[in-house]
């Protein structure tokens, strides 16, 4: 009994409450790294196809995280946040100038995946969509940001935005 509380308790502590502040910094922490190993994975696929490397944008990955979690938070899984509106609208608000932009958005449900398998498990489905790979492989795209953020079930909302200044 004691046994199957403390594994209960560890999974309430790295899923269950992963969305919502427990006074641990852990979902956050995690979180970020997710988007840093897929920042790497996704430059080292655009290096495959002699694109270059996208920079990493500090004002995009605010606006992929506030997607995500908003995901995670109002329960939705799509491009347009029913608050919000589409990427163009969110970016807008942002007051962030664009010439060009697209967004690849992921979930994972994964409780015992590893940090570095849900970020290769993001790419690889991007890969495999034609859409979502021609914005990871699109050669004018210069900057990205992405967002990952757990709900409050242990689900994770991922969101990369790609632009063109």
């Amino acid at each position: 009994m004691q046994a199957n509380l403390a594994v209960l308790l560890a999974a309430t502590c790295l899923f269950g409450q992963a969305g919502k502040s427990t006074g641990s910094k852990a979902p956050v922490d995690r979180a970020r790294e997710i988007e840093r190993q897929i920042h790497t994975l996704i430059n080292r696929e655009r290096a495959k196809e002699g694109a270059r490397p996208l920079r990493w944008n500090g004002r995009l990955a605010a606006a992929a995280r506030n997607h995500s979690r908003r995901m995670a938070e109002a329960g939705f899984f799509a491009h347009e946040d029913p608050r919000h509106g589409a990427l163009r609208q969110r970016l807008d608000r942002a007051r962030i100038s664009w010439s060009m932009i697209a967004e690849n958005i992921s979930y994972a449900r994964d409780r015992r995946a590893t940090l570095s398998r849900l970020a290769a498990d993001a790419v690889k489905r991007w890969m495999q969509s034609d859409g979502h790979r021609d914005n990871l492989l699109e050669p004018r795209y210069t900057d990205t940001g992405i967002g990952a953020a757990f709900s409050s079930n242990g689900a994770l909302h991922m969101t990369q935005i790609f632009l063109r200044p």
